[in-house]
């Protein structure tokens, strides 16, 4: 393309800046969420593949039903070291603060909270490429007090001191930092801010096949077939059951290898080590992004095809002074690809600038860019300039150069009709948008009410035990008594398990004694004192609550309405849970999330398991609750500063929960915002158009009498059926998709009518704000100044 050519371009750009900066913003704006849409399913889709190999770890699990279990008999390690050569190494992680338990370390006499502390094997450096920054980790073979910290964290603790070497207090022990490691990778399905050597592993797991506490990992020889590897294990687990007598486990389980790179989507019934995530969701993010993305494509192909039917005489000049058909399609590509090139440079800049926000405020985690990545954004921008250019060119170039020269050509028309089909398309696609944000607003509202019914949640806190040990029993004892002596307490409770918690302990094949009848039945239960359904306001329908003056009542049973009814019980009095009498029957309540339907819970007074103690307020007199929550600290530091960790409210206890699906609304309504934002600025740019291509008209009409109002009513009709059109073709689309998403839930709330209503009134009042401003210019605009030079 020659110099002047390149000039004329630029020249037409200036010549059309505003309409073309909108344009431009548009479709930055669509980019930009389809590269942070497109980093994060990339994060999503490459979940611990930068472990060097990833192609040979696996994880042994094992069924007896259709969800698999990560957790494997302890034996597991040392049977697979001596029984099967094709494993090259194998390592034991063991979640130290996993299920409901929270762990803390003391340094300078501070506390700290860690999050995933993990007991690991030597072999589990070797096996997986976690980076050592600081120290080494060869003490981990040998010496137990050996402890190793992620970067963050230890500078947490340790600021800008190196830490290695320092001595931290962990459970009441002392532990040399020995090595300071890199973090996780966002897409590393293993989180953890410690580690500690296997020599650590808790004392109750034994060395047997009946005891499963904890996952292991296996690294094969390269070339090893991992179908071939799996059914070896499986049988010889299976052999050892059968030598044993274990003949139940022999006949029902099932053990696979599951691949360190499919665990992040795989099915797990309850994992304490790896963390997962939804498939659908990934999917979902991506398909709303790139529906923003053809938002803003349509509303960009209306300014390329507006551009070029203005731009026709130009054309026509241009054949009649010598240039071929194919030059006028490359220039007319290239008048398209330039602001693609402006507007992908805007979007990469905006992705980049707010990499924090999407990380912290909407909890996305993204991979850093790599060189691969910018290389198909470029592409990528390249191929849609040519894709949106390519087809006004060779249409417009297609017709006569006496009607190029005249501005009249059938192209021309048609180009103009699908422009208005491009209109409908993009507005159609905001309102599906702004309508499944109503509606997951009103399904997460309804959720997290009803979550909450039968319980007295609203002033209820919990501390999470960092210490659950037999000796800090006395301690969690003292606690409870000291926090009673507070004004603002109105009880004061331990218990195991809460509601909001996702694991329950799933007991199978209870025994249930019922008139003399006696069966066994699966249920979730529960450990807690005697005054935690007080606490936490539970409702008994039928007998009493637990009464710790009565020592019958230790080890006794409350169970839900569930219950009774799925197991057909008329009369508590003549029946018995795993040999204890059931002395009382709460209401329902949803101690679970909405996803599932209630199910059978028994709780059984025994305060010999605990994890979290759970305090009931009174209502403070202020509205807040800060100055509660610090004499509450104050009060546990006295008696054990290492006792709990947080101090935490359990009604956001509940709430994450539905953490997926507020995350997920929370994105649609960035979505929706910036979709409309697009359409609006699609609709400026058609009326800016449209208007002074009949600035000629409305001069004429103005003179022959014409009112402004019937001006504008001329001009705001066609955009108003747009609208209309495009409403009409949304709602069964947002009707089905929102369906869809509902039947994730087993209790839900209905699609109103009224959020279909509003968001028509509302598309419609958006679309006439933006097109009025620019209608009233041209309806008020002297019909003198227009038509003087005719």
């Amino acid at each position: 393309m020659k110099n002047n050519e390149i000039k004329l371009i630029f020249r037409g750009l200036k010549k059309n800046k505003i309409v073309l900066s909108i344009n431009i913003l548009g479709l930055a704006i669509g980019f930009a969420f389809v590269i942070l849409a497109g980093r994060y399913v990339y994060t999503e889709m490459t979940f611990d593949h930068f472990h060097e190999n990833h192609k040979t770890l696996y994880r042994v699990e094992w069924t007896t039903s259709d969800k698999f279990t990560s957790s494997t008999p302890n034996i597991m390690h040392s049977w697979l070291t001596s029984k099967i050569p094709e494993v090259k190494h194998v390592t034991r992680i063991i979640n130290d603060a996993g299920g409901l338990m929270k762990r803390n370390i003391m340094y300078n006499n501070t506390k700290y909270n860690v999050n995933n502390p993990l007991i690991v094997d030597y072999d589990f450096f070797g096996m997986f490429s976690f980076k050592v920054l600081l120290g080494e980790i060869k003490s981990f073979e040998n010496d137990k007090y050996s402890a190793a910290l992620t970067r963050p964290f230890a500078t947490k603790v340790f600021g800008a001191d190196n830490p290695v070497g320092k001595t931290i207090s962990y459970k009441g022990e002392l532990f040399i930092v020995r090595a300071v490691l890199d973090e996780p990778p966002a897409n590393s399905s293993v989180k953890f801010e410690m580690l500690l050597p296997i020599a650590n592993i808790p004392s109750y797991a034994t060395m047997d096949w009946q005891n499963n506490t904890l996952e292991t990992f296996i690294q094969s020889h390269a070339g090893i077939s991992p179908l071939a590897l799996q059914q070896k294990i499986h049988d010889g687990i299976i052999s050892e059951f059968n030598l044993l007598g274990y003949t139940e486990q022999a006949a029902t389980r099932h053990f696979r290898l599951n691949p360190l790179d499919k665990i992040y989507y795989s099915d797990i019934l309850y994992d304490n080590v790896c963390i997962h995530g939804n498939s659908r969701n990934t999917l979902m993010l991506l398909s709303l992004a790139i529906l923003v993305l053809i938002i803003a494509m349509f509303n960009y192909t209306n300014a390329v095809l507006a551009n070029a039917t203005e731009n026709m005489k130009g054309i026509g000049i241009r054949s009649v002074v010598g240039a071929s058909r194919l030059r006028n399609i490359g220039y007319m590509i290239c008048q398209s690809v330039l602001p693609c090139i402006i507007a992908m440079a805007l979007a990469v800049f905006f992705t980049l600038s707010i990499e924090n926000v999407t990380g912290q405020v909407l909890s996305i985690p993204l991979v850093k860019m790599r060189i691969l990545h910018f290389m198909t954004i470029i592409g990528s921008t390249l191929l849609f300039g040519i894709l949106v250019g390519i087809w006004p060119a060779v249409k417009l170039t297609s017709g006569k150069i006496t009607d190029l020269l005249n501005e009249r050509t059938k192209s021309g028309e048609n180009t103009t009709g699908i422009g208005n089909v491009f209109s409908v398309a993009q507005f159609a696609a905001s309102i599906v948008l702004i309508i499944s944000v109503f509606s997951m607003y009103k399904q997460i509202d309804f959720v997290l009410k009803q979550s909450g019914k039968n319980m007295d949640e609203e002033f209820v806190v919990y501390m999470p035990l960092a210490n659950r040990t037999e000796q800090k029993g006395g301690n969690i004892a003292t606690i409870q008594e000291a926090l009673k002596l507070l004004p603002e307490v109105k009880g004061v409770s331990t218990g195991l398990s809460l509601p909001g918690d996702e694991f329950y302990s799933n007991l199978r094949g209870l025994p249930l004694k019922y008139d003399e009848e006696e069966r066994t039945v699966d249920v979730n239960h529960d450990m807690v004192d005697a005054g935690y359904p007080e606490v936490m306001g539970y409702k008994i329908k039928k007998g009493k609550s637990f009464d710790a003056s009565l020592k019958l009542d230790y080890k006794s049973y409350l169970v839900n309405e569930a219950f009774i009814k799925k197991y057909g019980i008329h009369d508590i009095s003549v029946a018995q849970l795993n040999g204890s009498p059931i002395i009382g029957v709460m209401q329902d309540f949803h101690y679970n999330s909405l996803h599932k339907e209630i199910e059978p819970l028994a709780i059984r007074y025994e305060n010999s398991y605990q994890s979290r103690i759970v305090v009931k307020l009174a209502p403070p007199a202020n509205g807040s609750f800060s100055e509660i929550i610090k004499k509450i600290n104050k009060v546990v530091d006295s008696v054990d500063n290492t006792a709990v960790t947080d101090i935490l409210f359990l009604d956001q206890h509940i709430a994450a929960l539905y953490d997926k699906e507020i995350k997920m609304s929370k994105i649609l309504f960035v979505l929706a915002f910036f979709s409309i934002l697009i359409s609006c600025m699609g609709l400026f740019s058609m009326s800016l158009f449209i208007t002074e291509k009949r600035t000629k008209e409305i001069g004429i009409r103005k003179v022959n009498g014409a009112k402004i109002s019937e001006v504008l009513v001329m001009l705001n009709k066609d955009f108003v059926k747009w609208v209309a059109i495009a409403f009409v073709i949304a709602c069964p689309i947002a009707w089905y998709i929102m369906n869809k998403w509902l039947e994730n839930f087993a209790y839900k709330t209905e699609l109103s009518w009224w959020i279909f209503a509003l968001t028509g009134l509302l598309a419609l009042g958006i679309a006439l704000l933006t097109v009025s401003w620019q209608s009233w210019k041209a309806a008020t605009r002297n019909p003198v100044e227009v038509l003087r030079n005719e």
